[in-house]
């Protein structure tokens, strides 16, 4: 799968797309998972596949509940288009692992059972789709707030790290799943 920057896509809904596409196949690894090994770590000092589903569902849930808040100025900063944001770092950062330690709001605590996650992923998806609904990639540029480990992104560059954040994920999740798949 190839990436371009946030600013070098046409418009939202083309990294959403991107976005929904690693997503399906995120749900297909996960459903391909017996229950009886949703948290088993299969892979030494790695998450489970229920860890990684809950991790990228609490990730998706708190970008959500920023979205509003941040375009009616609540909380957020103006920002802009940021074309001097090191896009290039962040995509080779969210290629490899780097052990980094997650905010507690996005550490999974195996709240979920497998088709529990699976319908709150979906419920996800579906809501950063109705909120990003009838907006253009100028007004997601305007505004944006703080991300713990590459500093204040607009909205846009926000949607498109979760994208990418995503894929990271799936490429572990395959090699997890793998051994469940006939």
């Amino acid at each position: 799968m190839e990436f371009k920057t946030a600013l070098e896509y046409q418009n939202v809904e083309e990294i959403l797309d991107l976005w929904k596409e690693i997503r399906k196949e995120i749900l297909l690894n996960i459903e391909a998972t017996p229950e009886d090994m949703f948290f088993v770590r299969t892979i030494e000092n790695k998450w489970s596949v229920g860890e990684l589903a809950e991790h990228l569902y609490l990730t998706q849930l708190n970008v959500v509940k920023m979205l509003k808040p941040v375009l009616r100025k609540k909380i957020g900063s103006d920002i802009g288009p940021q074309p001097e944001l090191e896009y290039q770092k962040i995509l080779e950062g969210l290629m490899r692992p780097s052990g980094v330690q997650n905010p507690p709001s996005v550490s999974p605590k195996q709240n979920f059972q497998k088709n529990e996650i699976m319908i709150l992923l979906q419920e996800t998806e579906s809501n950063l789709s109705k909120n990003l609904e009838g907006l253009n990639k100028d007004e997601l540029q305007k505004r944006g707030f703080e991300h713990p480990i590459f500093g204040n992104l607009n909205l846009l560059n926000w949607v498109w790290v979760m994208a990418l954040h995503e894929y990271s994920h799936l490429i572990s999740l395959k090699e997890k799943t793998k051994q469940f798949k006939n």
